[in-house]
C-alpha cells in the first residue's frame, strides 16, 4: 500500500538471498499514493523476500527480508526513502 505523498512508479522483488530483484513487477503501472497491489510469492519461491520500491523522481524504500506469506500488508510512507543517487 502506497501512504507516501509520492507515485510510486518500480517495484523490484526478489527471494532474499538474491539481493535486489532486476525485474519491474508494475510493467507500465504505478501505485499511486492510497492505492495498493497484492503481491504473493511465486509458487515454490519460499517467503521471504527483498522489496525495493521507486517513486517518481527516483527516489527508493527498500524493505529487506520480507516474508510475504505472513505479510498481511506492507506500507509504503516515503519516509525511509533514500534520495535518488546523482550517477
Amino acid at each position: 500500500m502506497n501512504v507516501a505523498s509520492e507515485t510510486i512508479s518500480r517495484l523490484f522483488v526478489a527471494r532474499a538471498q538474491e539481493g535486489i530483484g532486476r525485474e519491474d513487477w508494475l510493467g507500465n503501472a504505478q501505485i499511486t499514493p492510497g492505492n495498493a497491489v497484492l503481491l504473493r510469492p511465486p509458487a515454490g519461491q519460499g517467503c521471504l523476500f527483498n522489496i525495493r520500491v521507486v517513486y517518481v523522481g527516483g527516489r527508493t524504500e527498500d524493505r529487506p527480508g520480507v516474508d510475504l506469506c505472513a505479510a498481511p500488508e506492507l506500507r509504503f510512507e516515503g519516509s525511509k526513502a533514500a534520495p535518488s543517487s546523482s550517477r
